[in-house]
């Protein structure tokens, strides 16, 4: 019997969960596609935000978390940049089935921003409880405020701190 190890970076049935969880926590306008991508990388890899540039109050309710180092894990991780330029194709592929089920909005969409409908919304909060934890729902709450609140003027800030950039080719 042969045995595969599961990475939830690469699954896009649970990309498409992520991005669903945290686009029904995200209460501001909508989100530029490469933001959302970048908060659904570090909620599949929490331990990899110890990399990232914070500000001291922001690195002090992320500690608060207990997130573990990721040295400190299991699995031994690539860089962050293989990491997330291999997930290009999950969440385009997460992202897309969103938007065929009606649970993102087509005119945003079309232009490179994400926001979840009504019926979508209400979809993720009736089955919020199957979906997540209650430490997955506290650290939704930290990309989606402490941590994301430089980048929603301007979403170089976030790339710079988290030094993660798409490779297009």
């Amino acid at each position: 019997m042969k045995y595969r190890m599961w990475f939830p970076q690469l699954d896009a049935f649970d990309a498409m969960r992520r991005m669903g969880l945290l686009l029904m926590n995200w209460q501001n306008k909508p989100i530029v596609k490469e933001h959302l991508y970048i908060l659904d990388f570090y909620f599949c890899s929490p331990s990899l935000l110890h990399n990232c540039r914070m500000t001291k109050d922001t690195r002090k309710e992320f500690n608060a978390l207990n997130i573990q180092r990721p040295r400190m894990e299991f699995i031994d991780y690539p860089t962050e940049q293989i990491l997330y330029n291999k997930m290009i194709s999950v969440q385009e592929s997460a992202l897309n089935s969103l938007f065929a089920k009606n649970i993102l909005l087509i005119d945003l969409f079309e232009d490179g921003y994400v926001s979840i409908t009504e019926s979508g919304k209400k979809l993720f909060q009736e089955n919020e409880r199957k979906l997540t934890s209650i430490k997955s729902n506290l650290l939704i709450e930290f990309l989606v405020g402490s941590f994301s609140i430089d980048a929603i003027q301007d979403i170089n800030s976030l790339k710079e701190k988290c030094g993660l950039r798409r490779v297009i080719l």
